[in-house]
């Protein structure tokens, strides 16, 4: 293709003729890598071509890279002529600080970042070399040394998480002299308020470097000398300068990100040799508390400056910027409330609190106007869920946004490291309550939360009594206030406050403001013993919410409504259910919603559903609700709505499982025949379910199924499909187990059962990873149970070898839970019943009995412990899990299972007896 032409189909283009444009892309997408380079020696050629054009010039060879780099067809010439012409290309970019420039930097950038994951590591260094020419050699240049950083700053991004650590060690020792004497003379410059953009764009380039080259550890050239220290206090002094004279909170928040991880790497010292002897000592007893102590002292020098940093204006284009930067704030802040570092943060304790603190966790005048104006806003940030499902404190913070919540976590953190907090906290919350200033009650209100467990029942008493006065007094526009003091009391524990509903200005009415209707039910529905209003009123009433409104907390609220009052509900789950089905058919068929609404809405009412259906036990009930359910199910099933297939899947399950009776299995395995393939997972327990609650003909339908996915995969499956083969493994382990010696299946169990032990064997490349899973002896102890000779014909030259196998997983502690016990017992048992004649087999069968016998009780205990867990609310963390141990292919505590149908122990007693 000549220049002129190519030139011609990249202006087609931007064409508004869609066919013309299409034609040109298809031709451009599709003409051979020589194109790329021709298009680069164009760019470099004629300084006429528009920024417009250029910019689609550089975008097809963006969507090109992948696959010339990875075609045979692309000549290493071709790709190191390509690699050298996007860099002179970027370098020749005219006024890079240009809006304009910028564009096409950032797109070149992208097709740097493409080589670079498609080429070997040498680019990284050719870069890294040129990037060293133009600074030695053009020093001087604002411009060359922009875009030095910039290409600097791709590689350095690369590398940031890797092991290998020379490369950021290289960046370090070359061109850190250069940034730290950039950093130096800025900062001497903005000190004479000669404020530069262009130079404040490299030092946000420069900023994040340092950053991406502290990741994993403190490079070689910042523990010599006094590198880092020289650093620190720069980008110190840079912090001050940017909050009082500049307001770059971009390189704010890059200055703060990196002292972060200064913090971090200085509390996660576990391997010393990476680290020159005396760089240690020097950055945890000098260089992390130089930081502290400057960043507070430089915030708290100019109070002026500290306020507007605290202050977010939403209507200011760079308010996003100022958040995040204040948010890395706190999280320094956070991080610096530790036994070595607190003694440094405790002199500005509480500017920090009434500076920063209180004005966070108030609320703002935007806020405010959401409560009228933008309802659902305000309740999805002010109204929170946690309270719902836990009683941790932290559980029960207030997580509206990152700034809140990192606001909460440190006085979180601040009353852990230092309970003498808590008095004047709670101090200055009575302080505010007894002011006029309605915005910073809602501080009270949260800190309240989390100090209220350190105070005596008299002074909570006091509080509380205090805030109920301030609700009553709310009206007109200050409704929003009693919407937050309700949510306020819904969240704190029961056992602490007795909150009397009746002394507070509590309403139902569905014409009062929506989020006061919301935390008013949700403060009904956590407080209330069916005193204040009867569960179906407020079931109705959060139906109606939910018809109208697309709010996940209606949808928790109606879960913890049916999971409190089960008895007063369950009477009307079949009305409640029906309701709900015609609001999920009707959302269904409305066209007027948005996608993303509607799916939300539909998910919702589907999860509501599903809560009513595990609070029903009454098998009838559930047949009654089957029935209502069906039009939902099949409408799901039949038309592919995919985004609906785990709930609707899991709601057949439960229907399946409280009823004991199999439901909709014709649709779920034409379901699966359709699309199961790439939802496998959604499907294993319901198909367990079938064979435990089946009768024949319904479990010979699972396992043709079974046949028929193993028929649309002839040759079997490779080690690569091991969760497909793990899934299929588990059914199947199920299906053998379910068989009875009465019925008949006409021999199909035996040929799928057959199939699958080989499918299973062919597919491990290891065959000793074969002999060492569990997916293995589940079929094979649950075959020996039902299908011996299947097993015999497969592996019966080598009985004990399998048992020496099996008992290598029992000793090692693999072969534990419940579950797995009971199918060892019942496979051993059938070995010892089948060797009368084989005395050495017997013995070594009756051996294996012993051990899982022995474990039976602790893995009882085990699983009674994890059970207990899984249901403690007041569990402090996940540290606990440690002592448990897990079982990653199934969760045995709530797997239903054939096994439950056994009476495992009382087989073996009866056997044991024989034998006496």
């Amino acid at each position: 293709m000549d220049d002129q032409t190519l030139m011609q189909h990249l202006a087609n283009t931007l064409s508004s003729d869609n066919q013309l444009r299409k034609q040109s892309e298809t031709i451009l997408l599709s003409n051979n890598s020589q194109v790329t380079r021709q298009i680069l020696t164009l760019l470099l050629s004629n300084d006429k071509i528009t920024i417009q054009l250029q910019l689609v010039a550089l975008t097809l060879i963006k969507n090109r890279i992948a696959n010339d780099w990875s075609s045979s067809s692309t000549s290493d010439e071709l790709k190191q002529d390509v690699k050298e012409k996007i860099v002179k290309y970027i370098v020749n970019i005219s006024n890079p600080f240009s809006a304009n420039s910028q564009l096409l930097i950032r797109m070149s950038l992208k097709i740097i970042d493409l080589i670079l994951l498609h080429t070997k590591s040498e680019f990284q260094f050719e870069l890294l070399n040129f990037a060293n020419d133009l600074l030695t050699s053009k020093a001087e240049s604002v411009s060359d040394f922009y875009l030095c950083t910039s290409i600097i700053r791709q590689v350095a991004r690369l590398n940031r998480h890797l092991n290998d650590y020379d490369l950021i060690n290289e960046i370090a020792s070359n061109f850190f002299p250069y940034f730290q004497n950039f950093l130096n003379n800025y900062k001497e410059q903005l000190k004479d308020n000669n404020i530069d953009l262009n130079k404040e764009f490299i030092c946000y380039e420069i900023l994040k470097i340092l950053n991406y080259c502290t990741t994993t550890r403190i490079c070689e050239y910042h523990q010599k000398s006094n590198n880092l220290e020289n650093l620190c206090s720069t980008l110190n002094e840079l912090f001050y300068l940017f909050l009082t004279t500049t307001g770059s909170f971009r390189n704010m928040k890059w200055i703060l990100r990196f002292m972060i991880k200064l913090q971090i790497r200085s509390a996660q010292i576990k391997d010393s040799s990476i680290y020159v002897p005396t760089f240690i000592s020097i950055l945890q007893d000098s260089v992390i508390p130089y930081n502290v102590t400057k960043i507070l002292e430089y915030t708290n020098k100019d109070t002026v400056a500290l306020e507007k940093f605290v202050l977010i204006d939403k209507e200011n284009d760079d308010s996003s910027s100022k958040e995040r930067a204040l948010y890395y704030f706190l999280i320094f802040l956070t991080k610096s409330v530790t036994p070595t570092t607190y003694c440094y943060i405790e002199p500005y304790m509480n500017s920090i609190i009434s500076n920063v603190i209180v004005k966070l966790l108030s609320i703002d005048e935007y806020q405010i106007e959401d409560f009228e104006e933008n309802p659902n806003e305000f309740i999805n940030s002010r109204i929170t869920a946690h309270a719902l499902y836990s009683n941790n404190i932290l559980a029960r913070d207030v997580f509206n946004s990152d700034l809140e919540s990192a606001g909460s976590i440190f006085i979180t953190k601040l009353i852990r490291a230092n309970a003498e907090i808590v008095n004047p906290l709670i101090s200055l919350c009575e302080q505010i309550l007894n002011s006029d200033d309605k915005k910073s009650i809602v501080c009270a209100l949260n800190l309240l939360k989390l100090t209220y467990s350190y105070m005596s029942s008299q002074n909570l008493e006091l509080i509380v009594t205090r805030i109920i006065a301030i609700a009553s007094r709310t009206s007109g526009d200050d409704l929003w206030l009693r919407c937050l003091i309700f949510d306020f009391f819904s969240n704190i524990n029961n056992e602490d406050v007795q909150v009397d509903l009746n002394s507070l200005p509590v309403s139902l009415d569905l014409k009062q403001p929506l989020p006061l209707l919301i935390a008013s039910l949700k403060l009904v529905i956590i407080k209330s013993n069916c005193q204040m209003a009867d569960p179906v009123q407020v079931m109705q009433i959060l139906l109606s919410v939910s018809e109208s409104e697309n709010l996940e907390i209606t949808n928790d609220l109606i879960d913890v409504l049916v999971e409190k009052y089960p008895d007063q509900l369950v009477p009307y789950s079949t009305e409640l259910v029906t309701n709900l089905s015609t609001s999920f058919m009707k959302t269904l068929e409305d066209s007027y919603n948005e996608e993303n609404d509607k799916e939300n809405i539909l998910l919702g009412i589907l999860n509501n559903i599903l809560t009513i259906v595990m609070s029903t036990n009454d098998k009838n009930t559930i047949l009654k609700l089957n029935d209502i359910l069906s039009p939902i199910i099949s409408s799901i099933m039949d038309n592919a709505l995919l985004d609906f297939l785990e709930l609707t899947i899991e709601l057949v399950e439960e229907l399946t499982n409280r009823s004991e009776n199999v439901s909709h299995l014709d649709e779920v395995i034409n379901s699966f025949k359709n699309f199961g393939f790439d939802y496998y997972e959604y499907y294993e327990s319901y198909f367990v379910s079938c064979y435990c609650y089946g009768n024949l003909e319904e479990r010979s339908s699972v396992t043709n199924l079974i046949k028929w996915i193993l028929s649309e995969n002839p040759y079997g499956y490779e080690s690569d499909d091991s969760e497909f083969i793990s899934f299929l493994s588990n059914i199947v382990v199920e299906m053998v187990l379910s068989c009875s010696e009465n019925e008949n299946d006409g021999g199909l169990s035996d040929e799928v059962f057959n199939k699958i032990l080989q499918m299973i064997y062919n597919s491990a490349e290891d065959k000793q990873e074969f002999w060492e899973s569990k997916t293995t002896f589940r079929c094979i102890m649950s075959g020996f149970y039902r299908k011996p000779m299947i097993i015999m014909e497969l592996f019966g030259d080598n009985v004990h070898e399998i048992l020496a196998r099996f008992e290598r997983l029992i000793d090692e502690s693999v072969w534990c839970t419940v579950y797995d016990l009971k199918v060892g017992i019942l496979g051993l048992l059938q070995i010892v019943k089948g060797s009368q004649e084989y005395q050495s087999i017997r013995a070594q069968s009756m051996n294996l009995l012993t051990k899982l016998c022995d474990r039976v009780n602790d893995a009882i205990d085990h699983r009674d412990q994890l059970i207990k867990y899984s249901f403690d609310e007041n569990k402090d963390s996940l540290e606990d899990t440690n002592n448990f141990v897990p079982d990653e292919e199934f969760d045995e505590l709530s797997k239903v299972t054939v096994l439950n149908k056994v009476d495992v122990f009382g087989d073996l007693k009866v056997f044991l007896e024989n034998e006496i």
